[in-house]
């Protein structure tokens, strides 16, 4: 049997789009059939991002999944329902600070509960997430494309669009494919709901408003669902006139009727249906933007990179002309990928990237499409709807309502797609579907040439997502990818150069900084980071006259003057220290960080009278502007006295907050530190360690100092053991780490000892003393 047996052949250009296969009844259809869609997906899924199982925390993913308290336990979720997706945004004023996306942060607290800080667990989670959601899409399709081949071409292609593996395989933007995941359901829905009669409809819609109400606490591209909603609604319009089938399904009437002759197989909703509808689609709007708002009320102002770079006019709408276009060519193409952008650094001059060629070009094909848009409403309506998809749900990141993070993003792009896909699968299979005639060899093998065409195309999108997956294996291969990839944005320059220098490798990190400086408007970036190096070298001058040279050239970030006021301290330069945070308050007052640090200046220095009220504000605007009760601030004090090496002063105001509140774990484990180090008395410090872990036995902080304090006591082995756990709930301590090292080499345990510098190489590379005498008790390796 012939390829062509089993596709029927096409309508002409010029007839109306078919409508829709009905589905065969189960007792008609094997359920193999019924399956293979979904089986063929789950392959292509598989083929993609098997390798993504193998990656470590990457980027973001550190912040929201290692940093965030509350994800570390089932019970801190209803308490997500309050706080900013990345933990440190109350304190950060840097561009796209502030978002808020408490479902997605939940799931990554069930991946926690289920495999801790097992990097595979939570890529696990993220990759069947994509899968049901290139289910989603399928049933989707099925309900706007008129052949069920059609719907499961553009599937296949969402499914390996390599535009979607920033957003499936960083977990920090799983956020993306939930909302995508929840909108589709919910218009699926919505799609039913106008179908039935009036009871069974409130049943759809309010269940179509729980699944927007959980994309819209997934992430802000949600807010675009009835928007999509209307866009479906008016194509269902535009398509009935047109002769098609349209979107909505014919009603179901409570008594079967023979249909009279003629009769069009339904009818669009009323547009009071329509209007109820939309009215109650608002209920979970709301529902979610009232704790938005309040939540985001607490965090620093966010800023689009293009009012930090002060874009306005003729020359803003250049630039989102062109992010625009460059969306739409990375759907149409899929590539070439890039982690970030130059459109997307704020201390670039908007003018420094763009040329009159670029320009043109981008101006060039969005008129394309809108031409496309507009030809094609009367005789395929279904590509001005995917056109008019693409436009609407890539609003949220256009910088048009609110201000976006980013100018350019990939991972903006997996609603957005699902239009874009559709049209590729309408066109692929109108490609594929000629029919060859009798006896045609030529046009037969045209057409098995057409699905070998196809199949490389799935294969090469499987592959390109295959490989761009390993960029996101780690921070350092993904930094490397980024100057690779787009060698003009200064982003990638910096997040490499101060990798290296966390990783010691000063020399290959002064040339990142020194190719900073060949990029226009970013030279100020490039001495920031050359001051982070010397600062790193302790060579404390030349980090200060670096950082005077950014401050020179630009003199507008508080950050910078605060960099300078930090190493002045180091000099012994108080006043000018002073000067410099003063400054750096003027341009950023409710800066928490910088509140405190000049408030430990101060405090370092002997002005404790003036120092006190600084470091209370700092406190109360860490709390979210929560009152802190006498406990909290004296216990606030006791550790920002730590923090200046003064466990002298520490001590007191701990001493108090421990009267206040006895029963307080926190300050009974702040009160051992400070008795340690002010006395020192390991002993009557471990009695304070060991009360805390009688009411927490797996507290990570206290099982830490539990083991440097026994360690400090000779008990080596207890000691190991302790900090041996400590690790394990938190893999990245680097200070467990050092005494563990430490501990098993005292306690003759080589092998545990070789097997931590293997896991944690920066072990070796430490100029501690302690640290280096350790690694000359250890053996030779076997071979040196």
């Amino acid at each position: 049997m012939g390829l062509s047996a089993w596709h029927p052949e096409p309508p002409s250009a010029s007839a109306p789009l078919p409508a829709p296969t009905p589905a065969p009844t189960s007792a008609g259809r094997r359920p193999w059939r019924r399956a293979a869609p979904f089986l063929l997906l789950a392959l292509l899924v598989a083929l993609a991002y098997a390798n993504a199982l193998e990656n470590g925390f990457a980027y973001d993913d550190k912040l929201v999944v290692l940093d965030h308290p509350s994800v570390r336990s089932l019970a801190g979720i209803p308490s997500l329902l309050g706080e900013p997706f990345h933990p440190r945004s109350r304190a950060s004023t840097a561009v796209g600070a502030g978002t808020y996306r408490p479902f997605a942060l939940a799931t990554v607290a069930l991946d926690w509960a289920l495999w801790g800080p097992n990097p595979f667990g939570h890529h696990l989670t993220s990759l069947l997430c994509h899968l049901l959601a290139c289910f989603a899409v399928y049933v989707f399709y099925r309900t706007m494309l008129p052949r069920a081949r059609a719907a499961l071409l553009a599937a296949a292609l969402f499914a390996v669009h390599p535009v979607h593996t920033e957003a499936v395989t960083a977990v920090a933007n799983r956020g993306d494919v939930l909302a995508t995941l929840f909108c589709l359901l919910a218009l699926l829905s919505l799609r039913g709901a106008f179908a039935l009669a009036a009871p069974r409809r409130f049943l759809r819609v309010a269940a179509a408003c729980l699944l927007l109400f959980l994309g819209l606490l997934s992430k802000e591209m949600a807010f675009m669902l009835p928007a999509l909603l209307v866009l479906l609604l008016l194509w269902d319009r535009v398509d009935r006139r047109a002769g098609g089938p349209g979107w909505i399904p014919a009603a179901r009437p409570s008594a079967p009727a023979a249909p009279s002759a003629g009769a069009p197989p339904s009818s669009p909703p009323p547009r009071s249906v329509a209007l109820w509808v939309l009215l109650a689609l608002a209920v979970p709007v709301v529902a979610a933007l009232l704790p938005r708002l309040r939540v985001e009320g607490d965090l620093p102002h966010m800023l689009s990179p293009l009012d930090a770079a002060g874009a306005r006019g003729a020359e803003r709408a250049a630039i989102l002309a062109q992010a625009c276009a460059q969306h739409l060519r990375l759907l149409l193409a899929g590539g070439p990928l890039a982690a970030n952008y130059p459109e997307n650094s704020a201390w670039l001059t908007p003018a420094a990237h763009h040329d009159p060629f670029r320009l043109a070009w981008s101006v060039g094909l969005l008129a394309l499409a809108a031409l496309a848009c507009a030809v094609s409403l009367r005789r395929a309506p279904l590509v001005a709807l995917v056109l008019a998809w693409f436009v609407v749900a890539l609003v949220p990141v256009s910088q048009l309502l609110v201000p976006a993070g980013v100018v350019i993003s990939e991972r903006a792009l997996y609603l957005p797609s699902v239009g874009i896909c559709a049209a590729l699968g309408w066109a692929l299979d109108r490609v594929l579907g000629v029919r060859a005639a009798a006896g045609d060899r030529g046009a037969r093998r045209r057409q098995v040439c057409a699905w070998a065409l196809a199949a490389a195309w799935l294969g090469a999108w499987a592959g390109a997502c295959a490989v761009r997956n390993r960029d996101w294996r780690d921070d350092l291969t993904l930094a490397r990818s980024m100057v690779r990839d787009q060698p003009r944005a200064p982003q990638g320059w910096t997040f490499l150069g101060d990798l290296l220098v966390r990783l010691g490798s000063y020399d290959e990190a002064e040339s990142c900084y020194r190719a900073l400086l060949a990029l226009p408007g970013a030279e100020w970036a490039a001495y920031d980071g050359l001051g982070r190096l010397l600062q790193a070298r302790s060579d404390w001058a030349g980090a200060a006259a670096a950082w005077t040279e950014a401050v020179r050239r630009l003199p507008g970030r508080a950050e910078l003057h605060a960099r300078l006021a930090g190493c002045l301290v180091h000099l012994a330069r108080p006043a000018e220290a002073e000067a410099e945070y003063v400054a750096a308050l003027r341009l950023d007052p409710d800066a928490p960080g910088r509140l405190r640090d000049l408030g430990l200046l101060l405090l370092r220095f002997g002005r404790e009278p003036s120092a006190l009220p600084l470091l209370r504000r700092a406190a109360v605007l860490e709390s979210g502007g929560a009152a802190l009760d006498e406990a909290a601030l004296e216990r606030s004090f006791g550790r920002d006295a730590l923090r200046i090496d003064r466990p002298d002063l520490a001590l007191p105001h701990l001493l108090r907050a421990a009267t206040l509140r006895p029963a307080d774990d926190d300050i009974r484990l702040d009160l051992g530190i400070a008795r340690y180090l002010a006395e020192p008395d390991p002993a009557a410090a471990l009695a304070d360690v060991e009360a805390v872990l009688e009411h927490a036995p797996g507290r990570p902080d206290a099982l830490r100092w539990r083991g440097i304090l026994l360690r400090r006591l000779g008990r080596f082995a207890a000691a190991a053991d302790d900090l041996e756990a400590a690790l394990r709930a938190e893999p990245f301590d680097y200070e467990a780490a050092r005494h563990l090292f430490l501990a098993d080499v005292a306690a003759g345990r080589i092998a545990a000892a070789q097997d931590l510098l293997r896991r944690l190489p920066e072990l070796a590379r430490s100029e501690d003393p302690e640290l280096r005498a350790a690694l000359r008790a250890l053996p030779a390796p076997p071979g040196r």
